[in-house]
């Protein structure tokens, strides 16, 4: 069986979820035995590997393959463009989320908020590209049963399209993580963790707002994205108990030790699928506040503080309770530490042979 992930040029090396999925997959992939090669797609239909190496056009080689399997999703419209594969079948990771809060929290953090923009960019989105964006796809392979229940609500799909739940996944925990010091660019007391990059739809500046009037630390790991503005305004607006680190190396000793010695991490994003800056600090003992908006109720249970990303007293009571809680406890940690891209890798290849039927 020969598989290929399938991603756009554009996002090569970015620090966006689906990318990360992407090349996590990859690997995982290639630990369990399956080879498989990353191809990127550009706009005109022709294909490079990430090591910049020409593979020649779609047309060319898409039909290579039995699995073509894009992560992020492509639209359907794009492969009826360049040429539908004949012979390999073909999947998406969705990462799909649609509600009225997904699109408010955007235009609020963007200072363009209006009810009747809020309402048409909803129904945008609930259109008919948004529809038929993977009515072309064989199999489709949301982070979670809830992914499932909205995409079928809002999409349209092959009669004879698969659904398989496919969870992300975190690196395993190095074992010299267990023995970090405290790196000395967090306060010495307890302290509230925000990771992730400062874009709109991570709702930083209302987390800001709600938080302004806490007693204890907050410490933001994450940079800007684009040309910052949004990281700049969010600077602005927090008083001094918060503490912008910018972005550190993921998987670095600095990484591990912020969120190693967080008491609590916190992500109030429009949606998230699942948001795996919080799975990673969860298995290092730290308790999760997030979002209710997407899948994350079936990745953190009864461990997390659930809250209203829009609601200023619905951030700042959950971040309360989950204070209140304290750090998780090892078995609550082990169950996180057991969600890693390898246990992706095999679902993901139980989902391959479930299509082909193997």
């Amino acid at each position: 069986m020969k598989v290929a992930i399938i991603s756009w040029e554009s996002f090569l090396g970015s620090r966006i979820g689906g990318w990360i999925q992407a090349t996590k997959t990859v690997d995982g992939l290639a630990r369990i035995g399956w080879a498989t090669d990353h191809l990127l797609l550009h706009s005109d239909g022709t294909v490079t590997l990430p090591d910049k190496t020409i593979a020649g056009h779609w047309k060319e080689i898409c039909d290579r393959y039995d699995i073509l399997h894009a992560i992020p999703p492509i639209p359907s419209s794009y492969f009826r463009k360049i040429g539908l594969p004949r012979k390999a079948q073909l999947l998406a990771s969705t990462i799909f989320w649609r509600s009225p809060t997904y699109t408010k929290v955007v235009q609020r953090e963007s200072g363009k908020f209006s009810f009747k923009a809020a309402i048409n960019d909803f129904a945008a989105q609930c259109g008919v590209r948004t529809i038929l964006a993977y009515a072309d796809y064989d199999m489709l392979l949301p982070n979670s049963q809830a992914e499932i229940i909205q995409f079928k609500k809002y999409c349209r799909y092959k009669a004879s399209a698969l659904f398989r739940a496919v969870p992300n996944g975190i690196d395993p925990v190095p074992e010299w993580v267990e023995s970090l010091p405290r790196p000395v660019c967090v306060p010495k007391e307890d302290y509230l963790l925000y990771p992730g990059i400062f874009t709109y739809r991570k709702n930083q500046l209302n987390f800001i707002k709600a938080m302004a009037k806490c007693k204890y630390p907050i410490v933001f790991m994450g940079g800007g994205m684009g040309d910052g503005i949004y990281y700049d305004r969010c600077r602005a607006a927090a008083p001094s108990n918060m503490i912008f680190l910018g972005h550190l190396e993921h998987g670095s000793k600095e990484f591990y030790g912020v969120m190693k010695h967080a008491r609590v991490a916190c992500l109030a994003s429009n949606c998230e699928t699942p948001g795996i800056a919080l799975l990673e600090a969860a298995a290092l003992g730290v308790r999760p506040t997030i979002t209710v908006e997407g899948g994350t109720p079936e990745y953190y249970r009864e461990d997390a503080s659930y809250l209203d990303p829009l609601s200023s007293s619905s951030i700042k009571k959950a971040v309360d309770e989950a204070w209140g809680k304290g750090s998780l406890t090892m078995e609550q940690q082990n169950r996180y530490r057991e969600m890693t891209w390898g246990k992706t890798a095999q679902i993901t290849v139980s989902a391959y042979r479930e299509l082909l039927g193997k």
